[in-house]
């Protein structure tokens, strides 16, 4: 099996408050893409180097071994526990101040469903529509690679004070869902 660096875009323009999908490899520290198993500490650890992740902020989402993980303290943490113990890995939307939000990616991606964080509470939907993935060039240089990005508008003022599990899938892996509080 032949590993391969992953080749992390810049990303698109911002306007927006970003999170970016980074999708490790298939067969970085001997796990597939498709893999059921959860990995090990030390497969974590190999998977959470800049040559597969670049330097992801707190609110980044790490797909690897078909699930969601945020990179804190050096290390890759698991969804959606790591929300518990670091806050700052769920993404903050201001409604007041107009913030919007993007996720973007490096491979193609379907946002599938936003629903509130709890299936116990009733939340207006944040959005009028579902955000849809488009083709855009990053702005890598020389050459601008074709990244995907959702844009999605400032959430409705309904939205404040409610937390959201934003679901997308792709062609190998899903459902992944981070989180996205409106304030």
């Amino acid at each position: 099996m032949t590993i391969t660096v992953a080749n992390l875009s810049k990303g698109p323009v911002l306007v927006e408050r970003a999170v970016h999908i980074i999708f490790v490899p298939d067969g970085v520290a001997g796990v597939s893409e498709t893999s059921d198993v959860l990995p090990t500490d030390a497969q974590l650890a190999e998977a959470a180097t800049f040559d597969h992740i670049g330097s992801p902020a707190p609110t980044d989402v790490i797909v690897f071994a078909r699930r969601p993980w945020h990179y804190v303290d050096g290390k890759l943490r698991k969804h959606p526990e790591v929300h518990h113990d670091y806050p700052d890995t769920v993404l903050e939307l201001d409604v007041a101040r107009g913030e919007k939000v993007l996720w973007w990616s490096e491979r193609g991606f379907t946002i599938t469903n936003i629903a509130a964080h709890d299936p116990l509470v009733t939340a207006p939907p944040p959005f009028a529509e579902m955000p849809v993935t488009r083709p855009e060039h990053g702005v890598d240089h020389p050459t601008p690679t074709t990244i995907h990005v959702a844009r999605a508008p400032v959430p409705s003022a309904s939205a404040r004070g409610h937390e959201y599990k934003i679901t997308f899938t792709n062609d190998v892996v899903g459902p992944i869902d981070p989180n996205m509080r409106c304030n």
